[in-house]
């Protein structure tokens, strides 16, 4: 389904998690509904100076737990930005699971579809942020978090510990041999998803549509140049689950892939023998004229 934000443009990811709106507006707003008598006080507090810089240039994710936390500090609610903003949510024709939905409910996954998801988060996010807790088996809709409590000074100790623990998994996930796909593979989904405008190092892995990836050499990402965009194999390179590479057990093929003499490859439902190292490769099995595959089954 296309869901589009409140200008008109696609939801960059999949909703609801985000649901952009224009910055400038957005802080005039909150600003508009501060008492004046604590004007100055919010705005010159540590957390809106810090929330401003991290954010895109010109767009706030509503759906973030950090511009939760910044509309508490402030004094207002989600609910109170998006009515003087007069925007809403995108309308999801995706109908709940079951009846009557409230904090409590307990829905079985496995009576549960993809569609039935999106409106079961829907329905979150149209009562005051509610969650969604997972157990393995069951879905139960959770009380939103509580944000009342937050200061300025908690927010900085619990920005300092996330600090911390984002610099341990960098450096671990750095450390990783480049060869090693399986230790990669193992830790890729605690790992970001790829974004244009942030810079990465080598050895970093990121995610993107589905498939994890190395970063070979050290790039400043740019929104046309995806990890899986055209000519980009020198930079990122698609981490590949561990396979034997037997004719039992054939690697499934990827563009961009290291491909290695001797190897069995499968692709489109059949299985190739490779007969050179192609490092990186970007002949797909079958390819017309590409000697190096042998289709063997």
């Amino acid at each position: 389904m296309s869901l589009k934000n409140a200008d008109g443009t696609l939801v960059r990811k999949a909703y609801p998690f985000e649901f952009w709106v224009d910055k400038a507006s957005f802080v005039t707003t909150v600003f508009s509904l501060i008492p004046s008598e604590q004007l100055d006080a919010v705005s010159g507090e540590w957390t809106t100076t810090r929330f401003l810089a991290q954010i895109p240039a010109d767009s706030v994710n509503l759906l973030d737990e950090n511009t939760a936390l910044f509309l508490a500090l402030a004094g207002t609610d989600l609910e109170s930005v998006m009515t003087a903003m007069d925007v809403e949510f995108p309308e999801v024709s995706a109908e709940l699971p079951v009846e009557n939905v409230d904090i409590g409910t307990i829905i079985p996954k496995s009576d549960c579809s993809p569609e039935g998801y999106i409106a079961l988060l829907d329905w979150c996010n149209r009562n005051q942020r509610a969650q969604i807790t997972d157990d393995g088996t069951n879905y139960e809709i959770a009380p939103p978090k509580d944000y009342s409590g937050w200061t300025a000074e908690s927010v900085k100790a619990r920005t300092a510990v996330q600090t911390v623990a984002s610099l341990q998994r960098t450096l671990a996930v750095r450390s990783i041999p480049i060869d090693d796909d399986v230790t990669a593979l193992a830790v890729a989904p605690v790992c970001p998803v790829w974004t244009a405008g942030k810079h990465y190092e080598t050895g970093d892995i990121v995610n993107h549509d589905g498939q994890a990836y190395r970063v070979i050499q050290a790039v400043d990402a740019l929104e046309n140049q995806p990890p899986d965009a055209e000519g980009m194999l020198a930079i990122y390179r698609p981490i590949m689950p561990e396979h034997a590479g037997t004719l039992d057990d054939p690697i499934p093929f990827v563009n961009g892939m290291d491909v290695y003499n001797g190897k069995y490859y499968s692709y489109n439902d059949e299985v190739y023998l490779a007969k050179a190292d192609m490092l990186p490769c970007t002949w797909a099995p079958g390819t017309e004229g590409i000697w190096q595959w042998e289709l063997v089954q």
